[in-house]
């Protein structure tokens, strides 16, 4: 098992799948990290599980499947996530991945954020724009392989498609750096920012999806699984993620994913 920070994700990353990652254009780089395009999924072993882990970021996400003998489309939003799920990449023909920065996602939508924590629905369901003429464009584009129409696309939909007037408060994007700061705590975030920690967590659960605890959890934890990479040794990896000792870290991790973290990665 390793982790990728791309993908986010602990898996087998020695599998036949291929992968291409591309960035956004300008328009829509305050909003979206990249994209990820996954080819020959169904390639992978089918014993290998993959973890998709707690995240502060949403995803859209469009699949080419075989269903029945024949490639089906879908186009799901997957919301910010608390907690893990273990998948396996069996009949995965294709995967395009939109990574939105956390609360990124936000000006796209009409309701808080929050609604979609540890939630996966059909985009349509969300979106009057993700009809099913949409669908069928970027299905035929995604079949004869033509990614930078299938692109076009998608960005021309997603940017005719934000809030009309979005004005970004400059406090989310401060909080958004704050919780990057090792052993910072909710109560030194508000205190920086000058507001209650019930505005904080108001602010938060709007924009972001989670509270401001939980977001620093999974900050911490994304923190360590990236160390793992290089190191093993849990107690040096508690310290240097800001966690308070080896056994707030396992807490966590128990938490987020069901495991230690000595069991996650065996």
């Amino acid at each position: 098992m390793q982790y990728d920070l791309i993908m986010h994700e602990l898996g087998n990353w020695e599998s036949p799948m291929l992968r291409q990652v591309f960035k956004p254009q300008p328009a829509l780089s305050p909003f979206i990290r990249d994209y990820c395009l996954l080819r020959k999924e169904w390639a992978c072993d089918t014993a290998d599980h993959w973890y998709i882990l707690p995240d502060n970021s949403a995803y859209l996400i469009f699949y080419l499947a075989k269903k029945n003998g024949a490639l089906v489309s879908s186009l799901r939003l997957i919301g910010p996530r608390t907690r893990h799920i273990v998948i396996n990449r069996r009949n995965r023909h294709l995967t395009f991945m939109v990574s939105f920065r956390p609360g990124g996602l936000s000006p796209f939508l009409k309701t808080p954020l929050s609604d979609l924590c540890d939630r996966a629905v059909d985009a349509c369901e969300l979106f009057s724009w993700a009809h099913a003429e949409l669908l069928e464009k970027l299905a035929v584009t995604a079949r004869a392989t033509l990614l930078p129409e299938f692109i076009h696309i998608l960005e021309r939909t997603l940017l005719s498609n934000m809030n009309a007037v979005h004005h970004v408060n400059p406090i989310i994007g401060e909080f958004s750096r704050l919780t990057r700061t090792p052993q910072v705590s909710v109560s030194d975030i508000a205190n920086d920012l000058g507001i209650t920690e019930r505005h904080l967590r108001n602010l938060s659960q709007k924009h972001f999806g989670h509270s401001p605890k939980s977001m620093l959890q999974i900050e911490r934890f994304t923190r360590s699984l990236i160390i793992t990479n290089q190191s093993r040794e849990w107690a040096s990896i508690a310290q240097d993620s800001g966690y308070y000792d080896q056994s707030h870290m396992i807490a966590e991790y128990q938490k987020m994913t069901g495991k230690s973290p000595e069991r996650l990665f065996a």
